[in-house]
């Protein structure tokens, strides 16, 4: 089966070492970035400083536990792995962007810090295993903001017991050390629209021309005559000498 443009496209960025994760955290989409990751980290293990590898995240969330088995991943590779968000990191996609040694997001994206949910039914011990297993995971998330920003592990468990989201701007993050870094503008220089003067209206019609022309005076001056005055005077003279003849 042929591939197309954007198939092509990925594979491309693929040989760059870069992988892009749009959409839910889910299983499937995990199961890819992971051997992906394991491959690009295969495939420099001669090298004594590896080059790292880029994973871009744009994701409203999804699985917990996905996002936290490719964290897992990502801290055991040889290779540096840096995470950047373009758009979106919420949830599980912010967990995911907790994996990279250097985590980075342009200026404009927005993350959210969200706690687990999981819906148990059943007999009782059923759920009471169910509940032990979500708090797992909760404790398992606090650890890891804890131990990778500035905020201890006590201070994420209290946001995420309270059931609180908590959104962040990129600048926000950057402070609490969820981001390395802000992906820099363009050292292109950013210029403003021109725009019209207030009082300005726009032209619907393109002025008719008024134009002049210069005719001697009997006095050595030169007088500047309207075209359509000029017009008429020729005329007028034409008339005249037709008159005379006749």
């Amino acid at each position: 089966m042929p591939t197309t443009y954007q198939e092509e496209v990925f594979k491309q960025r693929l040989f760059k070492r870069e992988i892009w994760i749009n959409g839910e955290i889910n299983e499937e989409l995990i199961e890819r970035l992971v051997v992906n990751l394991l491959a690009l980290d295969e495939t420099e293990a001669d090298r004594r400083e590896p080059r790292p590898i880029k994973v871009y995240i744009n994701s409203n969330g999804g699985n917990l536990r996905e996002a936290l088995v490719a964290v897992d991943v990502m801290l055991a590779l040889n290779s540096p792995v840096e995470t950047i968000v373009l758009g979106n990191a919420l949830s599980a996609g912010l967990v995911l962007l907790m994996g990279g040694y250097t985590r980075k997001a342009y200026e404009r994206s927005t993350l959210l810090f969200h706690t687990a949910r999981k819906w148990v039914w059943g007999i009782l011990p059923d759920v009471e295993s169910g509940i032990q297993h979500t708090k797992y995971l909760v404790d398992m998330q606090a650890d890891l903001f804890g131990s990778r920003t500035r905020w201890p592990k006590e201070t994420w468990l209290e946001l995420l017991e309270g059931g609180r989201d908590r959104w962040f701007t990129a600048r926000e993050a950057l402070e609490i050390g969820i981001l390395t870094e802000i992906v820099p503008r363009s050292a292109r220089e950013i210029r403003p629209a021109e725009l019209l003067a207030p009082d300005a209206k726009p032209m619907l019609e393109e002025p008719k021309a008024n134009l002049a022309l210069e005719e001697p005076s009997t006095n050595g001056k030169v007088e500047v005559v309207p075209a359509t005055a000029q017009v008429i005077n020729n005329e007028n003279a034409t008339i005249k000498k037709k008159r005379k003849k006749s």
